[in-house]
């Protein structure tokens, strides 16, 4: 009798293996899928570090180009100073100077507000980059990268200008500086615009990779709210 039973159960073990297999627990105690989203946070974190890495290369070269700037417009300033001492009234003297140590301050303190911009632009692009399922995708990522790169560029020539204030006489100074003032103010709305272009097509690409189920329930990567950030 014994000898009947175990007959079938081995004949068994040999015509339906697939049988034993689909009951045999797989990854017991680990969600599925879970392998390979920690693959994705993985990749997305190396990607991440890789576009730091790239930001600190062109922050470092900025600040070579500054401490250039920064000398130049010293010694500009040394032959306005002897300029100025000249003028018959020296308030004006005073404002002129401040204006000048003015403009290299502006210039700073957007080139870098706008380098944190692209920054975090290049972060969520990241996130983007590994979730371009289709060409489309793909495509739209790399000209989204580019636009950053682009913009970077003209960030790192604005960075290294110098805006000189001369004059004619003290007749015309006042139209000299506000001319002086107005080149800032252009190069700046120029430069805005680059990151702006940046921003619009790291949008294009996120809309293009969520459209091909890139991302979930909408997200896109974190760019929400972004537009407000780049002015």
């Amino acid at each position: 009798m014994k000898r009947l039973l175990v007959v079938p159960v081995i004949a068994l073990l040999f015509v339906s293996p697939s049988i034993s297999l689909a009951q045999a627990p797989v990854g017991r105690g680990v969600p599925a899928g879970v392998d390979q989203r920690e693959g994705s946070r993985v990749r997305v974190m190396e990607r991440i570090q890789e576009t730091r890495e790239r930001s600190r290369e062109l922050r470092g070269e900025i600040e070579v180009h500054r401490q250039e700037a920064r000398s130049r417009a010293e010694a500009t300033r040394e032959d306005l100073r002897e300029r100025l001492a000249q003028l018959r009234d020296q308030r004006k003297a005073q404002v002129v100077e401040r204006v000048a140590r003015r403009l290299t301050a502006v210039n700073e303190k957007w080139t870098t507000h706008w380098l944190n911009v692209l920054d975090r632009l290049s972060e969520v692009l990241a996130k983007a980059e590994l979730r371009a399922s289709t060409q489309e995708g793909q495509d739209a990522v790399s000209a989204a990268e580019a636009a950053i790169e682009s913009a970077r560029e003209v960030l790192r020539v604005q960075a290294g200008k110098v805006y000189e204030v001369t004059f004619g006489d003290e007749t015309t100074l006042g139209s000299d500086i506000r001319s002086i003032v107005e080149s800032l103010k252009s190069d700046l709305r120029s430069t805005l615009a680059v990151v702006q272009d940046a921003r619009e097509a790291v949008g294009v690409a996120l809309r293009t990779v969520a459209g091909s189920g890139g991302f979930e329930n909408g997200d896109q990567g974190g760019l929400n709210g972004q537009n407000e950030q780049d002015e």
